[in-house]
């Protein structure tokens, strides 16, 4: 029920990945609006689970937790609880379904915080970044952490053969970036899987698997990238030929 033009994208969205699924799909949310965006017959392991209660983006996280026990981000979290759902899957309020996934869920062992990984497309076949979001305020240690569980998406997400670690930094040679960089590098080293620090511009030109950083620096690169890629679309739309021939060609 949460995210841009919900519920419809996210519903079309559904449908799309179904036949690429082994799966059933579960939409969680109000039915009556649900049913109003699909076909009269549900789709084969297609299945609707009705919530009354919607988090709105500019709610609080803890306050969406906390007043709205019915709201389908809260369903859709306890499904996978309950053993009913394998994963959990929302466009809407990056900050509620953190939250509501941590506080219900918990973390696993050997976990202290969470964190939000965003692979993201370079010159090698991509990599994944975390956090860009989820932990703004951590210690070194928490690194640490974060790259073990990148490793672990690399490894089983995407394919990757004994996955390496890169830290986020201001240059690539040992000793570089402030206090915290210093004694995340420390603490990294200790891992045969670390491969030192890496430069922002160098992740999308240098084979990486794994980059590690803190939420704030990951989500202003996360935001940086969006946007470049965007101005460079726009000023790629804006240089093509309006000519009705080149048009018909292309």
């Amino acid at each position: 029920m949460g995210g841009d033009n919900a519920p419809a994208e996210i519903i079309q969205g559904a449908l799309l990945a179904l036949p690429q699924i082994r799966r059933d799909l579960i939409l969680v949310g109000d039915e009556t609006t649900i049913r109003k965006h699909l076909p009269p017959h549900l789709p084969p392991r297609l299945q609707i689970v009705h919530a009354s209660q919607t988090v709105e983006m500019d709610e609080k996280p803890l306050d969406a937790y906390r007043k709205k026990k019915d709201s389908s981000m809260m369903v859709g979290v306890k499904l996978v609880k309950d053993g009913k759902a394998e994963a959990f899957v929302s466009a809407g309020s990056t900050g509620a379904a953190s939250a509501t996934s941590l506080l219900t869920w918990r973390q696993v062992e050997g976990i202290h915080r969470p964190a939000i990984g965003t692979q993201l497309p370079n010159s090698h076949g991509g990599f994944v970044m975390l956090d860009s979001g989820a932990s703004p305020d951590v210690d070194p240690e928490h690194l640490v952490e974060f790259a073990i569980m990148g490793r672990a998406y690399a490894e089983k997400v995407m394919g990757r053969k004994k996955p390496t670690v890169h830290l986020i930094n201001i240059g690539e040679e040992e000793g570089k970036g402030n206090a915290f960089a210093k004694q995340a590098y420390k603490l990294l080293s200790k891992y045969e899987w670390f491969k030192g620090n890496i430069e922002g511009k160098d992740m999308f030109n240098s084979p990486c698997d794994v980059v590690v950083c803190e939420a704030f620096v990951g989500n202003v690169v996360l935001k940086t990238a969006e946007g470049v890629a965007e101005m460079f679309a726009r000023f790629i739309k804006q240089g093509v030929p309006t000519n009705k021939i080149f048009q018909s060609a292309y």
